[in-house]
């Protein structure tokens, strides 16, 4: 996510994960904080 290694025509090396994985990995971030977090943060992480 925004750990990803880029090349130099800006493509990430790595491929997404699928959807229904994305979709896992946002719910435990909603459900682990103890604070709202904002899209930007989720987008940071």
């Amino acid at each position: 996510m925004a750990d990803e290694i880029e090349d130099e025509t800006g493509e990430s090396l790595f491929e997404a994960p699928p959807l229904a994985e994305q979709e896992r990995m946002v719910e435990a971030i909603l459900f682990a904080t103890a604070e709202p977090v904002t899209i930007a943060e989720m987008n940071a992480r």
